[in-house]
């Protein structure tokens, strides 16, 4: 499926709050005023993936560290009912374009281990594993 990639605007707020809980459920959901201040300090690295209706299908926000010149995929959801179509893919990609324009040559990412589709399409992208934290993302999830 082919997904129109746009910015995300705050009239895309609560829409984008509730693609993330229905990605990562309310445990580990971010608040709807995480995605506000994502925008206010990332927001030309914030993008959405669209179906052909307009409904948001998925987003990504990313952000370039200053002092270190490497970019950073913050977080990356796809509703469970579009994952498997394209639509992480054409963000990353995405993503990736914009972030060689801008000459950035490193962009780190964190997935859990147990995520196996994700890692896939990660080293499909070109990432590689680089190392595995423990408690990473929280007590014993690495």
């Amino acid at each position: 499926m082919k997904f129109k990639i746009a910015m995300f605007q705050p009239s895309d707020l609560l829409a984008v709050a509730s693609a993330d809980l229905e990605c990562f459920g309310p445990k580990e959901a971010y608040p709807t005023a995480f995605f506000r201040q994502a925008h206010d300090m990332f927001g030309d690295l914030f993008y959405l993936a669209r179906k052909s209706d307009n409904q948001i299908a998925g987003y990504l926000v990313g952000t370039i560290n200053p002092k270190t010149g490497e970019a950073w995929v913050v977080v990356i959801g796809v509703r469970p009912e579009y994952q498997r179509q394209g639509a992480a893919g054409q963000l990353m990609e995405h993503l990736i374009a914009e972030l060689i324009k801008r000459g950035v040559s490193s962009i780190i990412l964190t997935v859990s281990p147990g995520n196996a589709a994700a890692a896939k399409l990660y080293e499909k992208l070109g990432f590689s594993r680089q190392a595995v934290i423990d408690s990473y993302f929280g007590p014993g999830e690495p």
